[in-house]
């Protein structure tokens, strides 16, 4: 934050380092959940803080509940996920956005809500991430949410990756791994390329608007460029890193 005090949202409520010492806040000072998903301080100095149960504000010294409204929607929704909060971020303009498992995404510009869900185009109404490029299009990863349904046969649905202009939304079927499948993460480096997750068809890299596949084996849940160039990747069982090179390694503790 503007103090230079450390927060970190974990499974039971969130903490402040202040360089020596922790402070816990959890549902007991008035947090919506204590299972946190995302933290995010906005160029106008809010805190936002999204959870398994919602969204809410805090100025520090208390804790405000954000209400976001419901759209109608016509896919399955999982009871033990329609509050998860899977992402939320601020675009070049002020607006805030919010991904919702279920719910599609969701643009606040300080006094209405505009919701984006399948209705609108996205391959999912089970949205994990939204990212701004440099030329203000928005890119949204989805999941196949009907995975959670309990009966195996019901199991099948769409996911993966939309682009929107502001105008139309984009699809890609024609990319292994970006539609009927999962992309959990999304992440623009600080050089503006960039990159895509993908549930079982590795990483992608944009570059002059043609996809280049880098053959990651595991579920791609993070990203991180380092000041070499590297790209390091959080994956759903291990750390893998691209070398600036493009060689694909996968970092062990030995």
């Amino acid at each position: 934050d503007n103090a230079g005090h450390l927060w970190f949202g974990t499974g039971e409520g969130i903490s402040r380092y202040d360089g020596k010492t922790f402070k816990n806040y959890s549902e007991k000072d008035g947090l919506c959940s204590n299972m946190i998903s995302n933290l995010l301080i906005d160029s106008k100095g809010t805190f936002w803080i999204g959870t398994w149960g919602g969204v809410c504000t805090f100025d520090y010294s208390r804790f405000e509940k954000f209400d976001i409204p419901y759209p109608e929607v016509d896919t399955y929704i999982n009871p033990d996920t329609k509050n998860w909060v899977t992402v939320i971020m601020e675009d070049a303009k002020g607006n805030i956005w919010f991904g919702r498992d279920g719910y599609g995404a969701c643009k606040y510009d300080g006094n209405s809500m505009v919701h984006f869900t399948m209705k609108d185009g996205l391959n999912s109404n089970n949205v994990q991430s939204i990212v701004e490029d440099k030329a203000g299009n928005f890119w949204f990863g989805t999941r196949v949410g009907e995975k959670d349904n309990s009966d195996p046969n019901k199991r099948h649905g769409s996911g993966g990756l939309n682009k929107y202009d502001g105008k139309k939304v984009t699809h890609f079927p024609a990319i292994k791994g970006f539609s009927e499948s999962d992309v959990y993460s999304i992440h623009r480096d600080k050089t503006n390329e960039l990159w895509f997750g993908t549930r079982s068809y590795g990483v992608y890299k944009l570059v002059n608007n043609e996809f280049i596949n880098y053959a990651v084996p595991l579920s791609t849940m993070s990203f991180l460029k380092d000041k070499k160039g590297n790209v390091w990747l959080g994956c759903a069982g291990g750390l893998y890193r691209i070398a600036a090179d493009g060689k694909i390694m996968n970092v062990t503790k030995d």
